[in-house]
């Protein structure tokens, strides 16, 4: 049996905690990493280091190469993104993490560092992204672009040929009917239905979903 390699989470509050199992299961996790310094170890006898200060005080005298999942979702895709690729240039390497129950096509193709939690769909042809996190029970149907670092939440329904483009949001619930362009930086409020485009750094909700502000402002 091959040995389990060693990681590092970088997030350690509902989205760690929706991975445990899952990371426990495979790889041996030596240290935890947050950016909150009020944040309390989900992990049983595992330290919890803070920052990019303590991430570089706990690896600095690390001799061996180390697995990394950075486990911030919601509406921090941008922050996942930039932390993973702070982790790649410092020589860690992502994982992705995909439970055994999601149902995903063989000709769909997944970016570095993906996380497809229990339950979720990805049909033929889709093209998920780096980083991108795919929560539990959401579907999403054939030909989907999913861009970097997007998050589709819990039972959200994707119909076929949706293009999202980078950091992301959707909310649970929420409903894109087919053939729709969302921009990127956008939030897209639980249970909406979208049925037209969504230009860059919107905020939308309701049925139909409708502009409710700016996600840069």
């Amino acid at each position: 049996m091959k040995d389990k390699e060693r990681l590092i989470i970088w997030g350690v509050t509902g989205q760690a905690i929706a991975l445990e199992e899952f990371l426990v299961e495979n790889y041996i996790v030596d240290a935890l990493i947050d950016n909150d310094q009020n944040v309390k170890s989900p992990f049983p006898d595992i330290q919890v280091y803070f920052k990019e200060s303590g991430f570089l005080k706990w690896y600095s005298d690390k001799v061996q190469n180390y697995c990394f999942i950075v486990a911030i979702g919601g509406s921090k895709g941008k922050d996942r993104v930039s932390i993973s690729n702070y982790l790649v240039e410092n020589n860690l390497i992502p994982i992705s993490a995909i439970n055994q129950s999601a149902n995903i096509a063989k000709n769909a193709k997944l970016g570095n560092g993906v996380q497809i939690m229990m339950g979720a769909s990805i049909a033929a042809k889709c093209l998920i992204g780096n980083y991108v996190i795919v929560n539990t029970s959401a579907s999403i149907d054939h030909e989907c672009k999913i861009g970097d670092g997007c998050h589709i939440g819990p039972g959200a329904i994707l119909a076929g040929g949706i293009t999202i483009d980078r950091y992301t949001f959707i909310g649970a619930g929420s409903v894109i009917l087919p053939n729709i362009k969302i921009g990127k930086e956008c939030i897209v409020g639980a249970g909406s239905i979208v049925t037209k485009d969504i230009p860059n750094f919107s905020i939308v909700y309701g049925n139909p979903a409708k502009n409710n502000g700016k996600t840069n402002e």
